[in-house]
This record gives C-alpha cells, structure tokens and sequence, in this order.
C-alpha cells in the first residue's frame, strides 16, 4: 500500500513539476482523444499515440489570445506543429488565426493549428510548440481523431458473402 502511495505521488509531482518543462512527453493518448496543457514561456510538447491499424487521422490544437487595450493574454508566440512520422514525411500542422469579437471591446483571436493524413500501423508523435507572452500562462487544447480504414480482405469477404446470398435467392428461385 505504500509503495502505491509514493507511486502515486511522483506521478502527480511529476505532472505538476513537468507543466512548465521544456520537450515534454506527455501521456500517450488512444486513437481518438482530448488533450492540453498550460505552459509558461518557451515549451515544446510531445503527445504520442498508436494505431492498429490503417486510419485516417485528424489533428487540431486551438489556442486563444485576447487583446484588451493593448494588452494581450494567454496567447502563443509562434504557435506550431506536426504530426512525427517514423518514416517518411512529416504531416505539417497549417496556422491560422480568426479574430473574434470578444466583451469590454476585447478581440479574442483564435489561433488553430489543423492537419490530416492517412497513416499505417504504428506509433506516431504530435510536437506542439511556441512561446507563451511573457508574464502569463498560456494553455491550449487539442484533439486527435482516427479513423480505421476497412483493409481489402474485409471488402472481399463481404462481397464473398453478398455473392452467395444472391446464389441461395437465385437457386429458390429456379426450384419455384
């Protein structure tokens, strides 16, 4: 029991201490999840997660800054990142920014980093990185979403069983 307890601790001393880490691997996530954290200054973030099997994957990470009276909190300085394949070309993550109108005259700008591909089998690596403005925290979100990809032999067993259905419907009707 207290060996679980002092297990317990470093894990939450860790993900405490580790926020404001610089090239942090964070918790590997399933296929499909949520993730985010808050950072300070500059930081660089790794979130892994695995596929079973061929998909197709969508990546998005929302930061959001306001601007009030010249001031801005909680944005991201050079806000970026890529999906790390272990071979091959990396899946660049595209920027873009909205400005949205925000209370008390604020402008909340809505800074996106988006990406897709298709993707075997494998481990694969989200790198999410950028300066927080200095003096503040800065947090974002994110998603990953993927899709398995029926493989061929699914599609020819289900044709296999399509074809002989119509055989049996056929043959019932001749003995008609």
């Amino acid at each position: 029991m207290k060996l679980q307890s002092l297990a317990v601790a470093v894990v939450l001393g860790t993900a405490v201490c580790s926020s404001f880490a610089l090239d942090e691997v964070l918790p590997p996530l399933d296929p499909s999840q949520n993730f985010s954290n808050t950072v300070i200054g500059a930081f660089q973030d790794t979130f892994q997660f695995n596929l079973t099997g061929l998909s197709v994957i969508a990546v998005s990470i929302t930061n959001n800054e306001i601007n009030l009276g010249g001031s801005s909190f909680g944005g991201i300085l050079g806000f970026a990142g890529f999906v790390d394949l272990p071979v091959g070309t990396d899946i660049p993550l595209t920027y873009s920014t909205t400005p949205v109108a925000g209370p008390d005259g604020s402008t909340i700008h809505v800074q996106r980093l988006e990406g897709n591909g298709l993707l075997p089998l494998g481990t694969y690596t989200i790198v999410v990185a950028g300066t927080g403005i200095t003096g503040s925290t800065a947090s974002y979100g994110g998603n990953v979403v993927a899709t398995p990809v029926p493989e061929p032999e699914t599609y020819a067993m289900m044709l296999a069983g399509l074809g002989a259905i119509g055989f049996v419907v056929a043959r019932r009707r001749n003995r008609a």
